[in-house]
């Protein structure tokens, strides 16, 4: 189970920083959009 939560929280790590780095067309803020999203799930 633990596993499967940190699995996902990877993936939604990934896809932060893309979007991040699409959006804001450079990736300055990508570690904090990650850590800000994997406390949030």
């Amino acid at each position: 189970m633990a596993e499967n939560l940190v699995l996902f929280g990877l993936v939604g790590c990934f896809f932060e920083m893309r979007r991040c780095y699409f959006f804001n067309g450079y990736g300055r803020d990508y570690f904090n959009s990650c850590r800000d999203g994997l406390w949030q799930k």
